[in-house]
């Protein structure tokens, strides 16, 4: 008796001639892709830290300018702290400054006709 059943596993163990060559080239394509993502996250990160360290340094370097001026300004006007509270002034407390960057004040209106 003859077996009528097909089994099509043979298929499956044939493989074509340049499939090795392109599973090589896209595993070797798939793994320069994650060294790359990972070089990019890397510097992301590296990025952002000396970015926050800019900023604390920047803002050190604001108050010691700060203090300069005062420094300056007491000496040159012969104002200290005990003639500024005579005059009723008084020191800032947590103030915030807000700077909007831009070309807004240069923007001429458009003339209708």
């Amino acid at each position: 008796m003859k077996n009528i059943c097909y089994n099509p596993t043979w298929l499956v163990a044939l493989e074509h001639p340049f499939e090795r060559i392109v599973r090589c080239v896209l595993l070797i394509a798939v793994g320069l892709c994650a060294l790359f993502y990972m070089y990019n996250v890397g510097g992301t990160v590296l990025n952002l830290m000396a970015r926050k360290e800019a900023l604390l340094s920047s803002a050190r370097l604001q108050q010691r300018v700060a203090e300069q001026e005062s420094v300056y300004l007491a000496l040159l006007h012969g104002t200290d702290v005990d003639n500024g509270t005579a005059l009723g002034l008084v020191p800032l407390v947590d103030s915030s400054y807000v700077y909007r960057p831009g070309a807004t004040a240069l923007a001429t209106p458009r003339l209708s006709l």
